[in-house]
């Protein structure tokens, strides 16, 4: 996944959540961690979910998506 988007140039963290519902997943404590990361080749969003078991956060998940911007027609908002 890395040779896609090259080298890590600046991550920035967006923010943290928890619950204890997730789809798809049985009941527990969950966290998501959220990042923005800018990479030599492309700007992504990075999610890592966390589980809690046995009295500790093991990562269960890591997600990138790949950010779009599409450009604005001068004169439109």
């Amino acid at each position: 996944m890395r040779d896609a988007v090259g080298e890590l140039q600046e991550r920035t963290a967006k923010g943290i959540g928890f619950v204890t519902n997730m789809p798809d997943a049985p009941p527990g404590y969950y966290a998501g961690a959220f990042f923005e990361s800018r990479f030599a080749r492309a700007t992504v969003e990075e999610k890592v979910v966390f589980v809690r078991q046995d009295g500790q956060w093991r990562v269960s998940g890591y997600f990138m998506t790949k950010r779009f911007r599409l450009p604005v027609a001068p004169g439109k908002t």
